[in-house]
C-alpha cells in the first residue's frame, strides 16, 4: 500500500512538472503570442497557410515599429515575449455576438477566448461621469512597496485620468458593488484570461459596461515583482495602473510609442505622465475637463424674449460642450442658448466665426472644443477659442473617400454620445466618419431609418448635455433616446427654447 501511495505521489509530481513544462513551453512560443494578441485567429492557420505566418509577423512588426522582415528574428521574438499588457492589439468582430456582453466581455469570449468590441449603440464608454473603484487584494512580490503605497499609486493613476477628462473617481473600501474592481491574481484567477507567470503578460483591464460581471475591472499578475523605484527586474506599478485604467474607461492600445496606451512596458520612467495621444483619446470619449464638470446655473428668472422666436426654418444647431453653449444658425445670423435653454438675441455669424459664410449646411463640435462647419462641398474648422484654423477647403480633403461613398454634401452632422463617433446625414442616408483616418467607415452609407423614428431629410443633428441627442427638421426638434435607439418625442422649436 505504501509503495502504491509513493508511486501515486511520484506520478502526480511528474504530471505537475510535465504540465509546468508544457505551460512554460507554450509561454515561450512566439507564435502563441501572435494568436493571443490578435495577429492570427488559430494555430491551424499557421500550419495550413505558410503565408499567414509571414503576414502575421509583418503585421506585428509594423505595429511594434520593428524592421519589417516577415521573419521570426531575434528582435521580433524578444518583443513578442516581452513584458506587456494582456489586451489584444487586434480584436476581430463577430456580427452575431457584437453587442452581447457580460460586463464588457461578449458572450462568445468565454468560448473562443477572443475579445470583441461592442460598437454602434452601446460603444465602449461608461454612460456616467462618476465612477467608483475598489481594491480587493495586494501584491505578493514587491520591492520597497507597502500596502498604503499600492493604494496611493492607484489613486494617483485614477486622478491623472480624471484631471484631463470629465470623469470623476471615488475609492470604496473592499466593495463588490464598485464600478471598477482591482485585484492581484495568479494563473487561473476566475476570468477567461489566464496569467502566464513572471514576464510576458503583466495585467489586463476590461472595457466599460454597466456594472455587471467583469466590465471595467483590472487584474494584475501577482507573479510579477512590483515597485515604484525602477529597481532592475521589477515592473512599475504606476505605469501599469495608468495603462489598465485606460482600458477600463474605454481606450484601446495606441501605436504611439511614447503613449501610456502603447502595449509594451519599456522600463521605469521618472515623472511619468499621460501623453497627448492618451489625453486626446480619452477626451474624444468623455470630453474636456474645464474646471467644474457641470454647466453653471443661470440666475435669470424672467429672461427676455429672444428674436429667434420670430424666425422660420433653421439651418443648424450645434452644442459646444466646452462652454455649455448651444449655437443656433439661420441665414447670416446666429443665437446662443445657455444651459437653462434661454436664447440670446441674434448676432452676425461673422462676429464670432470670422470668415464663415451664412446659410451653413451643417456643423459639429469636437470634444477638444474645436468646431467644424460645412457648406456645399466646403468645410471650415475653428479652434476652441473660435480662431479659424482651416477655411473654405474642399470636402474631399476632410473626407478622403467622400466621392467613393457618395457623400457630396452634408445636411447634418454630430458627434453621437452613444459611442463618441462622428455621423453625417444626407437625404435618406447616414455615414460614420473616422476622424483619425479621415475616412468614412466600411459598410456605410446606411438608411436613416436605422435611427428609428427619425424622418429624412434632417436639417440638423446634435448631442446635447447629459448625453441627449436631437434631430432638427424645419422648426421641429425630435428628442432621440440613445439607449432605446429611437425617437422619444418631438416638439416645436418654441417649446425647446424657454424664452419664446
Amino acid at each position: 500500500m505504501k509503495v502504491y501511495a509513493a508511486y501515486l505521489v511520484l506520478l502526480l509530481v511528474w504530471k505537475f512538472r510535465i504540465g509546468q513544462s508544457a505551460q512554460k513551453k507554450k509561454k515561450k512560443d512566439p507564435y502563441n503570442y501572435l494568436m493571443r494578441y490578435g495577429y492570427i485567429k488559430t494555430m491551424t492557420d499557421l500550419v495550413s497557410h505558410a503565408h499567414t505566418a509571414d503576414a502575421a509577423i509583418r503585421k506585428f512588426q509594423r505595429y511594434a515599429q520593428l524592421p519589417v522582415t516577415g521573419k521570426m528574428d531575434r528582435a521580433t521574438k524578444s518583443k513578442l515575449t516581452g513584458p506587456r499588457c494582456g489586451a489584444q492589439d487586434f480584436r476581430p468582430i463577430t456580427p452575431k455576438v457584437a453587442g452581447l456582453a457580460v460586463r464588457g466581455i461578449p458572450v462568445a469570449s468565454f468560448r473562443d477566448m477572443r475579445r470583441k468590441k461592442r460598437y454602434v449603440q452601446q460603444g465602449t464608454k461608461w454612460q456616467k461621469q462618476s465612477l467608483t473603484w475598489s481594491l480587493h487584494s495586494y501584491p505578493s512580490h514587491y520591492v520597497s512597496l507597502s500596502r498604503a503605497d499600492v493604494v496611493r499609486t492607484l489613486d494617483k493613476a485614477f486622478k491623472m485620468w480624471q484631471s484631463v477628462s470629465q470623469l470623476n473617481f471615488k475609492k470604496l473600501s473592499n466593495n463588490r458593488q464598485a464600478d471598477i474592481i482591482v485585484l492581484f491574481g495568479r494563473g487561473d484567477h476566475n476570468d477567461p484570461y489566464r496569467f502566464d507567470g513572471r514576464g510576458g503578460t503583466l495585467a489586463h483591464g476590461y472595457y466599460p459596461g454597466s456594472n455587471t460581471g467583469l466590465a471595467g475591472d483590472i487584474h494584475f499578475d501577482d507573479d510579477e515583482t512590483w515597485s515604484l523605484n525602477g529597481r532592475q527586474g521589477t515592473t512599475d506599478l504606476l505605469w501599469t495602473s495608468l495603462h489598465e485604467i485606460g482600458h477600463a474607461i474605454g481606450l484601446e492600445h495606441s501605436q504611439k510609442r511614447d503613449a501610456i496606451m502603447w502595449p509594451w512596458f519599456e522600463g521605469y520612467q521618472a515623472g511619468l505622465k499621460l501623453r497627448q495621444d492618451d489625453i486626446s483619446g480619452i477626451q474624444s470619449i468623455y470630453g474636456v475637463r474645464s474646471g467644474d464638470t457641470t454647466c453653471p446655473a443661470t440666475n435669470e428668472k424672467k429672461p427676455k424674449v429672444s428674436s429667434l422666436c420670430n424666425y422660420g426654418n433653421l439651418n443648424d444647431v450645434i452644442y459646444h460642450k466646452a462652454t455649455c453653449t448651444t449655437y443656433i444658425f439661420r441665414g447670416y445670423y446666429m443665437w446662443r442658448m445657455n444651459n437653462a435653454k434661454q436664447a440670446s438675441n441674434h448676432e452676425r455669424i461673422s462676429s464670432k466665426f470670422r470668415g464663415l459664410p451664412g446659410y451653413i449646411d451643417a456643423g459639429y463640435s469636437r470634444n477638444d472644443g474645436s468646431m467644424v462647419f460645412f457648406k456645399n462641398n466646403r468645410y471650415w474648422i475653428y479652434d476652441k477659442n473660435f480662431r479659424k484654423i482651416k477655411g473654405s477647403a474642399r470636402l474631399s480633403n476632410f473626407i478622403k473617400n467622400s466621392k467613393a461613398t457618395g457623400l457630396d454634401r452634408i445636411d447634418a452632422a454630430m458627434v453621437w454620445d452613444g459611442n463618441s463617433r462622428v455621423y453625417f446625414f444626407r437625404r435618406d442616408k447616414y455615414w460614420r466618419y473616422n476622424e483619425e483616418r479621415k475616412e468614412i467607415d466600411p459598410g456605410y452609407p446606411k438608411k436613416i431609418s436605422v435611427w428609428r423614428g427619425v424622418k429624412s431629410p434632417v436639417d440638423g443633428a446634435f448631442s446635447w448635455k447629459n448625453s441627449r441627442s436631437f434631430f432638427l427638421r424645419a422648426n421641429n426638434i425630435d428628442k432621440f433616446n440613445n439607449y432605446k435607439f429611437a425617437v422619444q418625442k418631438g416638439r416645436g422649436l418654441k417649446k425647446f427654447i424657454r424664452n419664446c
